[in-house]
């Protein structure tokens, strides 16, 4: 188990070590956003443990499908905003950066499709630490190089 799994084990608990782990670039609205998009994947992980002590019903769907709805969206923008800020700055490795957000939006939409269509609650354990992995990963690795080479 991974040591952000572990930090999940209890969402709320694990909320603020998150933050504390999450990494920053010196970029703030970057950084703010980022921190916005690990509580949309913290409130994802609350809802799933929920929904994984009942059996969900059609309003529980729902409320799954306006999270996703929610959480593409506010990744697209995310996305729309970091590449604006790589095209103005003249980005060395922009192509390549934003391949990666393509595949990340694939991936989620590809898992919002299965997700509804299914409606297969376990699998949701699956999405939910796919989805932390990815943005620690992410902003450790890659937006990490964009320190210093952004305006």
């Amino acid at each position: 188990m991974s040591e952000l799994e572990q930090a999940m084990r209890d969402p709320e608990r694990g909320r603020a070590y998150l933050r504390s782990k999450l990494p920053t670039l010196g970029i703030t609205e970057l950084d703010r956003q980022h921190k916005q998009l690990l509580e949309q994947i913290i409130n994802f992980h609350v809802l799933v443990e929920r929904l994984l002590k009942s059996r969900p019903d059609d309003q529980d769907w729902l409320e799954i499908k306006a999270h996703f709805d929610f959480l593409l969206t506010y990744i697209r923008d995310h996305f729309s905003y970091e590449e604006g800020l790589m095209q103005r700055s003249h980005y060395a490795a922009f192509d390549a950066h934003k391949r990666e957000h393509e595949e990340f939006t694939k991936k989620v939409t590809s898992f919002r499709r299965d997700l509804l269509e299914k409606r297969d609650i376990y699998t949701t354990v699956n999405v939910k630490f796919f989805l932390l992995e990815w943005l620690f990963s992410h902003t450790g690795t890659t937006d990490m190089k964009l320190k210093g080479e952004i305006q």
